[in-house]
């Protein structure tokens, strides 16, 4: 009876074998971890209050409220198009964006920059308030709200922050007012 049972077991476990694949260095992707909720690194984060032009730093929302910016070239094409290809540029307003959030360089292969225009109201000194960046699954989600002083003037909240780069969707999600 135990020779039949042993035998059973290893028929059966070869059929029930799970292969959960790896990377190179012997890790499970991110992919396979569907499960899993992690926080991101915030390497640097400013909440700004409006001006007339509603520019963050380099930055120009051009009707957006949200956005992701991966590269140099990609932050070079935000803010003019025309210059998007011209190295120079490219590090000219990388190094602008670098002076706003305080550190001496953007790693593009490590990080990368999330920028949130908020909604115009007549307040002053308001600006966007960063909470987390959360990934579950293959998705990542900024939870952001605006803040400030309720004053008279005209503004829009801006935010921006530099944080360790994500190459799946990314969800923004604004929290209750605090």
């Amino acid at each position: 009876m135990a020779t039949r049972f042993n035998a059973l077991t290893a028929i059966l476990g070869a059929f029930l074998t799970i292969q959960i694949p790896t990377d190179a260095a012997g890790e499970i992707p991110s992919r396979c971890k569907a499960s899993r909720q992690s926080m991101l690194k915030v390497f640097a984060k400013v909440g700004l209050g409006g001006t007339s032009d509603g520019r963050i730093g380099p930055l120009g929302a051009s009707g957006r409220t949200q956005l992701v910016i991966h590269s140099a070239k990609d932050l070079a094409a935000n803010a003019a198009p025309k210059k998007a290809k011209d190295p120079a540029f490219q590090k000219e307003v990388e190094a602008q964006l670098a002076k706003l959030l305080k550190v001496d360089a953007i790693d593009w292969d490590k990080q990368m920059v999330v920028a949130i225009w908020g909604g115009a109201a007549r307040v002053h000194h308001q600006e966007i308030a960063f909470h987390s960046f959360t990934v579950k699954g293959n998705a990542l989600t900024v939870t952001w709200n605006e803040t400030g002083s309720w004053l008279p003037g005209c503004t829009r909240a801006r935010g921006v922050a530099l944080v360790e780069r994500f190459n799946g969707p990314v969800l923004f999600n604004p929290s209750a007012q605090k």
